[in-house]
């Protein structure tokens, strides 16, 4: 189960169908052992929402959830994923989200700041204040991400494009248009698209 989550939160997605088939099949095997275990629940959800089966993505929050309801990450990407299916859970969820967060936590406070994007309720982020700036690596294109996204949505436009220009410095290969440069961090589509609407409300891109 751990092997399917650690597939599904690599940022480096060289081949999606594979990394995801990988993902499912430990899942998969993870809940023949236990059928309640919270994190193989977790990489079927994920792997649903991003394939847009939105039966099996509920079902399968649903049980994650149920399992290990105080796990903030398991919470929050749910709740900014189970939008796209209509769930009436989701603002349940992103209420929670943001009770049990981990605000030292950089990936969390992205997959957070994404969820509430998702349920168009930009106003939330000021609650989130200033994170501190991590090191050069792996955590350094989340936090640009999610600092552009915080300041785009309250008007600080100026420095959000000083953000967003100092992420797509990161991803040269990833190709020249903006959703190029998110798509190695902002795995779902929806979402990626939401990103850009927040971006170009805001002023901060043109494309």
């Amino acid at each position: 189960a751990v092997h399917a989550f650690a597939i599904l939160e690599d940022k480096v997605w060289t081949d999606r169908t594979a990394q995801v088939a990988l993902a499912e099949k430990f899942a998969r095997q993870s809940l023949q052992e236990n059928s309640e275990d919270a994190y193989a629940h977790y990489a079927m959800a994920r792997i649903a929402y991003l394939e847009s089966k939105c039966t099996a993505a509920d079902y399968h929050a649903q049980r994650a959830i149920a399992a290990n309801p105080y796990d903030a990450m398991i919470v929050t990407v749910i709740a900014g994923l189970s939008y796209q299916c209509g769930s009436p859970r989701a603002g349940t969820l992103l209420d929670r989200a943001y009770r049990i967060r981990n605000d030292n936590d950089v990936a969390m406070r992205g997959f957070l700041i994404f969820a509430t994007i998702s349920q168009g309720q930009e106003q939330r982020l000021k609650a989130l204040g200033f994170a501190s700036r991590p090191p050069p690596g792996a955590q350094l294109p989340g936090f640009l991400l999610t600092e552009t996204l915080i300041a785009a949505a309250q008007g600080r436009q100026k420095e959000a494009a000083t953000q967003w220009n100092e992420f797509k410095q990161l991803y040269p290969g990833a190709g020249p248009s903006d959703e190029d440069k998110l798509r190695p961090i902002v795995l779902s589509d929806p979402t990626r698209r939401l990103v850009l609407q927040l971006l170009r409300k805001n002023g901060v891109i043109n494309s």
